[in-house]
């Protein structure tokens, strides 16, 4: 037997500067996302994400670099943020 979807996951861009508000904001930012993830994948996959791109270890390592100024962006997904940031 099989479930139906219990779960609905998504990737979401995290930034510390209220500034940036959209993607193209982001065009020559540093963006990271965890290494072989779908965040991964989504920021390669855009235009504007994809300029600054830079592999990190894990999702978390992604927030704590947006945390502490060493990236303007991070992309995760929703679950795990809404999990570490709520709804800030």
């Amino acid at each position: 037997d099989v479930t139906g979807a219990y779960i609905k996951n998504y990737q979401i861009v995290i930034v510390k500067d209220s500034s940036l508000t959209s993607l193209e904001s982001l065009k020559d930012k540093v963006v990271v996302a965890e290494s072989g993830s779908a965040g991964e994948t989504a920021a390669k996959a855009d235009q504007y994400l994809s300029v600054g791109y830079k592999p990190v270890e894990s999702q978390t390592e992604a927030l704590l670099q947006v945390k502490s100024g060493a990236a303007d962006a991070c992309v995760i997904d929703f679950v795990m943020a809404k999990s570490l940031v709520g709804n800030k």
